[in-house]
């Protein structure tokens, strides 16, 4: 690995530039993560386009459409009530929402990878956690 000493007197943006293009790709590599890191610790107030990208994917995931129909076929189960045609139409709902939301998750879990930070802490900032029925 190659080092190389930068000093206030002969540093300029250009050598600098000519230095990292010079990197072997495991450098280049070890190099991007830490400026992007650099770069994202500085630049906190600017949101990265793939992070806007995935929240927008995650916002339109949330369907409250799909979650009241579940709701309220659960609520034919509780009571005993259901047909077995809304039984089938329950298990198909489950399915896509669970698809839904493993894309979710996915998406978290990107963010979280992308902005350095825990899933937890994605969810936090942006406020993802689920909504509650009663």
């Amino acid at each position: 690995m190659n080092t190389i000493l930068y000093t206030k007197e002969n540093s300029t943006v250009n050598r600098l530039l000519s230095d990292v293009n010079n990197l072997m790709p495991e450098e280049l590599d070890i190099f991007s993560k830490f400026f992007f890191k650099l770069y994202l610790s500085r630049n906190t107030n600017i949101l990265n386009a793939d992070v806007s990208l995935l929240l927008k994917t995650i916002n339109e995931i949330v369907n409250p459409q799909l979650l009241q129909e579940q709701k309220k076929l659960a609520k034919k189960i509780k009571n005993r009530t259901i047909t077995e045609q809304e039984l089938a139409t329950l298990h198909n709902l489950n399915d896509k929402i669970e698809k839904l939301n493993v894309e979710r998750i996915r998406c978290i879990g990107e963010i979280a990878a992308i902005t350095d930070s825990t899933p937890a802490d994605v969810i936090k900032k942006y406020r993802l956690a689920p909504q509650r029925d009663e």
